[in-house]
């Protein structure tokens, strides 16, 4: 039964991804041409907090037998949501929050390594990228965990703007029964382009969550402060 109940979890985030990756390569940021210069920075700032890679959960490795894979969805503050809007006309956006989704797989290997893979969305705007994370200290009865963590994200094929953004945080969590909280903090260095203007920015990350674990299953909360943009989010996932 409980093989049964990981393979149709499995089939329906497969199937989400497929239409995430559509998603994606619609017109989204079909107005990011007419940015000026200042504009575009604005843009790239709230693009790299929303569109960097995301922790999705405590600081441990997996081992080498284990496997990850979940979804989350969130919302973020924009610091320059009228720029946003102008950029993406498409998305018919009139607040200054942004709708987060995210899918993920994380495959633990030897010597506390871990690696994965994953799919953003924000907007109708798509990236997808890798991490590799690394188990500092395995934890134990009176000692946390602690994890560092480098990821690439970069954009789905679009002939209006590109993205990409290289992260790197340390995160610290200390298990109590079935409930781990988790904080830590990063860097977030990311790149957009349009045809004719390219801006580049390095934002600051904080980032603070909990994760509560029944067999299989795992839910989550994070919040995360990356610049002067403000996210929140829930993740469910299947781990074994």
């Amino acid at each position: 039964m409980i093989g049964r109940y990981i393979s149709r979890f499995t089939l329906l985030l497969s199937v989400a991804m497929l239409s995430s990756v559509s998603v994606a390569q619609a017109a989204a940021f079909d107005g990011a041409s007419t940015l000026t210069q200042t504009q575009l920075d604005s843009l790239g700032k709230d693009l790299g907090a929303t569109l960097s890679h995301k922790s999705n959960g405590p600081a441990y490795a997996l081992g080498l037998t284990g496997f990850e894979v979940g979804a989350s969805a969130g919302v973020a503050t924009l610091a320059n949501s009228v720029i946003y809007d102008k950029a993406n006309p498409s998305s018919k956006s009139t607040s200054d929050a942004v709708i987060l989704t995210s899918l993920y797989a994380v495959k633990g290997l030897p010597f506390g390594f871990d690696v994965g893979a994953s799919l953003r969305n924000s907007g109708g705007y798509g990236v997808y990228g890798v991490d590799a994370r690394y188990s500092i200290l395995g934890g134990g009865i009176l000692l946390p965990s602690v994890v560092a963590r480098i990821a690439h994200m970069r954009s789905t094929d679009s002939n209006q703007l590109g993205f990409s953004a290289n992260s790197a945080d340390i995160s610290v969590s200390k298990g109590f029964l079935f409930v781990v909280p988790y904080a830590g903090v990063g860097t977030v260095a990311s790149d957009v382009s349009t045809s004719l203007l390219k801006s580049n920015h390095t934002q600051s990350r904080v980032f603070a969550g909990i994760n509560a674990n029944f067999l299989l299953m795992s839910l989550g909360y994070e919040y995360d402060k990356t610049g002067d943009v403000a996210s929140h989010g829930l993740k469910l996932s299947l781990k074994w």
